[in-house]
């Protein structure tokens, strides 16, 4: 039928990244380092990095990090045909932590609070005039067309409460209790047109959106261990708890063929479903961590490991019978991540008190494997991350400011796989996206030492 075949050459509206976990990172150093800072927390960051690091720190901070844009562009070469490449590119404000430390301390114990963007995606594609002659495959086609309109709007943001005890002077434990409210918005549409010699057409119409707020609780716990010339750190952080969350979808189907490709046929299914429980689950994590001091250099180095999480229903919604043909047919919004396992090193050299340097390298893979029955998701590529900048030092404040490159690509999905946000792209397709980041922060320290 028409519409299949549209779907074969069109691709829906793109998320950058929405399930990658190493994505974003905070902080002032940190964020230069990439985030590789498990085991060496560096500054306020550490609510979120390593809790137990707060307690090491020198000085009472408070920090505003994540100021800057980010250009991205996702590509699908020969998505619309040999030699037909589809894009969709954006600039975006980015918003990042805002974090300090309670001025409380209590038997060697002291308290921080974080207020962290953990996703945000704002994404649009739309194309119109597709031409669909070399995917139909109909003989005497005189005239065919797609239009695919796609818009996406998704912000994940956590609020963090975090407690870390020195356990010796060079020992420490915390633990971060975060608050975690993910919202997404999703609305895909695909229409496709074709007469041929004959004077029969077909039209397909297809749509499909989804709307849910997802409110949950997790918690991070961490150890640290800090000498000048070396520091160790691990984390643990917990499957998330659902507290509440409900969401919308719904689902249209529409083909009149006049028997331009096959007999004659007329299929209508269209559902929505409002007031369904919602559901997004969060793996099991364990990071570990270090760092190792030579002269006015320090290297960093960490990896985190992220359990699987069986397929799930982000949205609770029912089967449906289509109006037509009187069959069952789903309206379902699914999810499923795969084990994955994510490295970083980094490395900063000092060419004084007020001057910095740092460099890193970090991976970023996606956890939805290929196989999966998840529909809810279009970033299924693994990327790399490659980061530099300088901090200054004045007075009591920090000044960052640095710049990340990401880039990352993977070919479409083998034929037979379960259906997603991305459609069954033509064998010679290749799906590449690629993001530069300008990013400023800011950090200021006060108090005495501790």
């Amino acid at each position: 039928m028409v519409l299949t075949a549209v779907c074969a050459a069109a691709p829906h509206a793109a998320r950058a990244q929405d399930v990658q976990y190493w994505n974003a990172t905070y902080g002032t150093r940190a964020l230069l380092l990439g985030g590789v800072v498990i085991g060496s927390s560096q500054d306020i960051s550490a609510v979120y990095y390593n809790p137990a690091g707060l307690a090491l720190l020198e000085k009472t901070e408070v920090i505003l990090s994540g100021s800057g844009y980010q250009y991205s562009s996702l590509s699908i070469d020969n998505g619309a045909g040999v030699g037909g490449t589809l894009t969709s590119s954006s600039i975006d404000a980015l918003s990042g932590m805002f974090a300090g430390e309670i001025p409380l301390s209590f038997l060697k114990t002291r308290l921080g609070y974080s207020v962290l963007t953990r996703q945000r995606f704002d994404g649009r594609i739309q194309a119109r005039g597709l031409p669909l002659d070399t995917v139909l495959n109909v003989p005497d086609l005189q005239f065919s067309s797609a239009d695919l309109h796609g818009e996406e709007s998704l912000n994940e943001t956590w609020v963090g409460l975090t407690m870390a005890r020195l356990l010796n002077p060079h020992v420490s434990f915390g633990f971060t209790t975060f608050a975690a409210v993910r919202s997404d918005r999703a609305l895909f549409s695909t229409t496709a047109q074709a007469i041929d010699s004959s004077g029969a057409a077909a039209v397909g119409i297809q749509a499909r959106d989804f709307s849910y707020d997802h409110w949950s609780l997790l918690w991070k716990l961490g150890l640290e261990v800090q000498f000048p010339a070396w520091s160790l750190g691990m984390t643990v952080t917990t499957p998330n708890v659902r507290v509440f969350g409900s969401g919308s979808a719904g689902r249209d189907f529409t083909v009149v063929d006049q028997g331009i490709a096959a007999s004659p046929i007329t299929r209508v299914a269209t559902d929505f479903q409002e007031d369904v429980a919602s559901a997004y689950h969060t793996p099991l994590s364990v990071g570990v961590g270090g760092s190792y001091k030579f002269g006015p250099t320090r290297v960093h180095a960490s990896a985190e490991w992220f359990g699987s999480e069986a397929a799930f229903h982000v949205l609770a919604t029912e089967p449906f019978t289509a109006q037509s043909s009187g069959q069952t047919m789903t309206n379902e919004v699914i999810q499923e991540f795969a084990a994955v396992l994510n490295y970083g090193v980094g490395i900063e050299h000092h060419f004084g008190p007020k001057l910095a340097a740092y460099g890193s390298f970090r991976t970023d893979k996606a956890p939805v494997p290929d196989s999966s029955a998840a529909n809810s998701t279009f970033s299924r590529w693994d990327l790399s991350h490659v980061t530099a900048g300088a901090a200054f030092s004045w007075l009591h404040a920090d000044l960052v400011l640095g710049t990340d490159f990401a880039f990352g690509s993977r070919e479409p999905r083998a034929a037979g796989t379960p259906p997603t946000l991305e459609p069954s792209l033509p064998p010679t397709a290749k799906i590449s996206y690629k993001s530069a980041t300008l990013f400023l922060a800011v950090k200021v320290a006060f108090g005495t030492n501790r």
